[in-house]
């Protein structure tokens, strides 16, 4: 069941949304499953060039619960790393915006830390409560929670292995 609205398409045309046009330029899916889009957002009453937006999407994350392994997930973070900072924010969202939300962004959020140093990012307790300050209900399963460790104690273990696993075209 889709609970929240479907504002990407198929390579089919423009959808408009209000004075936005939003195209899909491409589709592209991962070994992973991970499907990757390149969106190209206009506003039409303006003259700036459109932007273009890579959207990511996770199909196989079940709501309330967790993917399988930990592969897409630190697919998604290696992805990302290329992504340089200037080219905007990052929007992570998925129905209810707290489950599989709150678990990527305490999985993305403790990575970064650490890259930074920030060895305090290794109380993920702590990073979730701060969440769950912004946003109730942030990781909302222990499943959820656990998935965070595993996936962390993955990514940690690729990186310092130097290991690029989980870049799939």
């Amino acid at each position: 069941t889709v609970k929240c609205g479907d504002y990407f398409q198929d390579e089919d045309g423009p959808r408009e949304f209000g004075n936005i046009s939003l195209t899909t330029k491409w589709i592209k899916t991962t070994d992973t499953s991970l499907m990757l889009r390149n969106l190209e957002v206009n506003y039409k009453e303006t003259e700036d060039q459109p932007m273009s937006v890579l959207h990511i999407q996770y199909p196989e994350w079940p709501d309330h619960g967790v993917p399988k392994d930990t592969v897409a997930v630190r697919e998604i973070l290696k992805r990302l790393y290329q992504v340089p900072p200037s080219l905007g924010p990052i929007i992570v969202h998925c129905s209810a915006g707290i489950g599989r939300t709150g678990t990527y962004c305490a999985i993305h959020n403790t990575i970064q830390r650490i890259l930074a140093g920030d060895m305090s990012a290794l109380d993920l307790a702590k990073t979730v409560a701060l969440f769950r300050k912004q946003r109730i209900g942030m990781v909302q399963t222990m499943d959820q929670y656990f998935f965070c460790y595993n996936a962390i104690v993955d990514e940690l273990e690729d990186l310092t292995a130097g290991t690029n696993a989980g870049t799939s075209s």
